[in-house]
């Protein structure tokens, strides 16, 4: 079941780390939308689509690659 838990809620102001980056994926991957699978992992969604943007001082070229061939 998707949605939010006490323990997402915990971590939205943390950094995204690579196996954040991960499970992001495989979520996208298993037909998640942006949006849920942040809130699957404690996160907005504004903060991965800033892993996508080359503009954005968090920009990651290989996440950006790989979430744009999902």
């Amino acid at each position: 079941m998707r949605g939010h838990s006490a323990e997402s809620h915990r971590h939205q102001h943390q950094q995204i780390t690579d196996d954040d980056k991960e499970k992001f994926l495989d979520l996208i991957g298993n037909g998640y939308t942006r949006r849920e699978a942040a809130d699957a992992l404690g996160h907005t969604a504004r903060k991965f689509r800033a892993l996508c943007s080359p503009k954005s001082d968090n920009y990651d070229e290989n996440f950006a690659r790989v979430y744009a061939d999902l």
